[in-house]
This record gives C-alpha cells, sequence and structure tokens, in this order.
C-alpha cells in the first residue's frame, strides 16, 4: 500500500490518507477522553505523519458542556463551532465560546482554548475581544 506511515508510539504501519483523516474524525468525535491537541498533532514531513495516541484528556468535562450548550444556544452544532465555516451564527457561536470559555476558566490558557476549538491563541484572544465588544461586556483581562 501507498501513502503516508502513521507512528503509533513504536509501532509503524502503512496507511493511506483516507484511514489517516477517517481516524482523526473517530477520536475527534468521540464525547470523551481525547485531547484535541494530541489528535491534531499531525507533522507531515518526508511523507511521514506522526500521529500520537490520543492521551486521557487533562481538561474537566463541564468545559465541552459549555461549548455544546453554547452550540445550542446558537442553533449550529459543536462541530461547527470548531470547523473552519464562516457563516454569522458559527462565528457568533465561536466568538461566545472564546469568551466564556476565556472568562469561566482560567486555568486554561489561550492555547488551550485554541486546541479546543482549533483555532490559533491569536484568533481566541481576538474574538474574545470582539465578542465583549459586540455585546458590551466587559474585556476579560488575563495576567
Amino acid at each position: 500500500m501507498t501513502g503516508p506511515s502513521i507512528l503509533v508510539c513504536d509501532e509503524v504501519r502503512l496507511v493511506s490518507a483516507e484511514e489517516v483523516r477517517a481516524r482523526k474524525r473517530r477520536l475527534w468525535d468521540r464525547p470523551t477522553g481525547y485531547d484535541a491537541v494530541s489528535l491534531y498533532r499531525l507533522a507531515y514531513s518526508s511523507g511521514v505523519a506522526a500521529l500520537p495516541m490520543a492521551r486521557p484528556r487533562s481538561r474537566p468535562d463541564p468545559v465541552m458542556a459549555e461549548i455544546a450548550a453554547i452550540a445550542a444556544a446558537h442553533g449550529v452544532t459543536v462541530a461547527a463551532i470548531r470547523g473552519r465555516g464562516r457563516q454569522p451564527a458559527v462565528r457568533r457561536a465561536r466568538r461566545e465560546a472564546c469568551y466564556v470559555l476565556a472568562s469561566r476558566h482560567p486555568e486554561l490558557s489561550f492555547p488551550a482554548i485554541g486546541a479546543l476549538l482549533d483555532r490559533d491563541h491569536t484568533t481566541i484572544r481576538y474574538a474574545m475581544h470582539r465578542h465583549a465588544q459586540l455585546a458590551g461586556l466587559p474585556p476579560v483581562v488575563r495576567s
């Protein structure tokens, strides 16, 4: 079989690119027990994709519950918030999720929130400030 290799712990298996995408989807869509950072840390160099084994989450489940509640309130899915969509409802939900996570969970860094939402930490900061500005809320100040 041709295609990239996946390095899982010390074992190397040849898989197709579609199998890599399917594995990412299966692990990402599981309701509990997986860390977004470990699922999306794919390093493509010289045709080898390194996919570390998913490790148990270090964040509490209430964080995911808050994202799901925000998604439901805006009529979008959690996958849409994590995805690349730019529809107005998705953008509003994503900005609100950034603001809520940053304000209610000071233990989560901007890169950690970015990993949850599959975004860069600077995007998280901008979305958080933009939501505060549009909603007339006080800005979240972090030290």
